[in-house]
């Protein structure tokens, strides 16, 4: 097939695909080898045909392509994550979803893939609440929103579903989700007379959304007829274009080419966080270090200095003049507010220079930014001062006897130390069955439970549950333990009670029980060589609660 020919079905596919028949386009796009294009945005295209025709095995290997040729290919993977859902690869739905993850820790899409492969595990409804309360909470969907009420009515939140339904018809006023809200929201409570106005309305609201839509519809078609225009001319002057270049190893080329952007000039900016022990050693400790950059690279630039109270009073904005051609030193940057956050991000991204900002902190202070703004302390690198207190770590002995007695008689006073959890937990990260810990500390198995504990143990303690009763007791179990699950972590607990199935490991309360344990234990013993590569994760919530984490579970 060539370029011609190409091109001719191509169009054809798109006009069918406006027309509504899908079921044409897609014996159109059976006729063309797709692995000869390399446009991205065409092949998305061509898997929206096979995906909404329901051939999902043919718009994945579609989507693979494009990413494949995508240079950032995050909405292919979303998109791949969603149609394995619906294909029921729940397995490739997972890895999919993985990788989404790892290239986009900060997408809040994560919450609403997270919540597809639950439901399509059979979770109940409780568990699917909490991603996508998070969905919810970050992107206003109206769609999402009536999803939410409508597990909260399946739940039994009556108060929280009502509230979702009240939401819904204030933000959004007309359409189908505005509708079904209404209707929902009248099982429980009568709608308020603001609600029943927009019901009586309805009709002259949508008369005037008509007039304004078939308005824009006129201007947009103006719009495309003088750009069709301008492409025929263009494709004209192309055609008689004596320094046209094809490629003659390849019957397709792309039928949309982009304009390769002109190459970047490298910059080599030094974006630092610095947390120090104290304010005044943070301050020379980025002095310091522009120093060495500007040696280094030869730089001359000025250095200004600020703070977060002046930022979070004015704005970053105010003071973009006054630094332009300086490095920036923000002191107390672990407080600035999110709003100069994401003024400072697209400052940075938009610097033509190697001038750079430097935010300097005590050691802490970064924790809640870490958490909620990853991708913007991905930006910076780490330095600190602050290093494991050694005093702890090793003392020095006296080998003269006498005093080594006196020092034994000393510890023979002194109260034994108890761990909070017994060894076998740090064990449990290489060994995931519970018969095999019991082994190693002679633990009595749960068919050998002395008398004496019995009586203090709920009867169906060691009953056989299945994935979901047993995942629901151990996000339970944990908040007993004031421990917290966020983000994909409970799609790592299912991974790993699968994981506990293949090993038969029974699943009952008490197995549940050892994991949530490991899983804390896991939690608290983070070691500083985390920390000091960049990774900021808090071990705590503002309530005070343990986070467990994805890899407190899966490792």
């Amino acid at each position: 097939m060539d370029k011609y020919e190409f091109n001719i079905k191509a169009e054809q596919m798109r006009k069918m695909v406006d027309q509504g028949e899908y079921k044409t386009a897609m014996q159109i796009a059976d006729t063309i080898d797709w692995r000869r294009v390399r446009n991205a945005n065409l092949l998305s295209s061509v898997a929206e045909i096979y995906e909404y025709n329901k051939e999902y095995e043919e718009a994945k290997d579609i989507l693979l392509l494009a990413f494949e040729r995508a240079p950032v290919g995050k909405r292919f993977l979303f998109k791949l994550t969603e149609i394995s859902v619906k294909a029921g690869d729940i397995q490739d739905a997972q890895e999919f979803y993985r990788e989404f993850c790892e290239m986009s820790p900060d997408d809040s899409r994560q919450y609403l893939l997270r919540y597809m492969i639950l439901k399509s595990k059979g979770a109940s409804a409780e568990q699917l609440l909490t991603p996508l309360e998070e969905y919810t909470s970050v992107d206003v969907d109206e769609k999402w929103l009536y999803e939410l009420a409508k597990l909260y009515s399946d739940a039994g939140y009556e108060e929280e579903c009502v509230k979702t339904c009240d939401k819904i018809m204030l933000l959004f006023g007309l359409g189908q989700y505005v509708d079904k809200a209404m209707e929902l929201k009248q099982k429980y409570r009568a709608l308020s007379n603001q609600q029943m106005d927009l019901i009586e309305n309805r009709a002259k609201r949508e008369d005037n959304l008509k007039q304004v839509s078939e308005s824009y519809e006129n201007i947009q078609s103006d719009v495309e007829e003088d750009a069709k225009r301008f492409e025929r001319i263009n494709e004209v002057e192309s055609e008689n274009s004596e320094n046209q270049i094809i490629e003659e190893d390849e019957d397709i080329t792309e039928l949309d080419s982009e304009e390769e952007e002109p190459p970047r000039v490298d910059l080599h900016n030094y974006h630092m966080i610095i947390e120090a022990k104290t304010k005044e050693d943070g301050f020379k400790i980025a002095v310091n270090e522009i120093k060495y950059f500007h040696d280094k690279y030869g730089y001359d630039f000025k250095v200004a200095k600020t703070n977060s109270a002046k930022l979070n009073e004015k704005g970053f904005s105010v003071f973009k003049s006054k630094i332009e051609g300086k490095d920036l030193i923000i002191e107390d940057a672990g407080s600035l507010t999110y709003k100069v956050v994401d003024e400072i991000e697209d400052y940075i991204n938009s610097l033509e220079d190697s001038s750079s900002v430097v935010l300097v902190d005590v050691i802490d202070n970064f924790d809640r930014m870490a958490e909620d703004r990853p991708l913007f302390i991905k930006m910076f690198d780490l330095v600190s001062d602050v290093e494991d207190d050694e005093e702890d770590i090793v003392e020095d002995v006296e080998l003269d006897t006498s005093e080594g007695e006196n020092h034994s008689e000393d510890q023979e006073d002194e109260e034994p130390v108890i761990e909070e959890r017994p060894r076998v937990i740090a064990e449990a990260n290489r060994l995931r069955s519970f018969d095999e810990i019991a082994k190693i500390e002679k633990i009595p198995l749960a068919e050998e439970k002395m008398d004496s504990e019995e009586g203090d143990l709920p009867e169906d303690f060691y009953e056989e549950m299945d994935i979901d009763d047993f995942a629901t007791y151990a996000q339970e179990y944990a908040k007993q333990i004031d421990c917290v699950l966020p983000g994909k972590t409970v799609l790592a607990l299912y991974e790993r009670i699968e994981l506990m199935q293949e090993d038969g490991v029974a699943l009952n309360k008490a197995s549940a029980e050892e994991l949530i344990e490991e899983a804390a234990d896991n939690a608290e013993n983070v070691g500083i060589s985390k920390k000091l590569s960049g990774v900021f994760h808090p071990k705590y919530d503002k309530e005070g609660r343990l986070i467990l984490r994805e890899d407190c579970f899966i490792n």
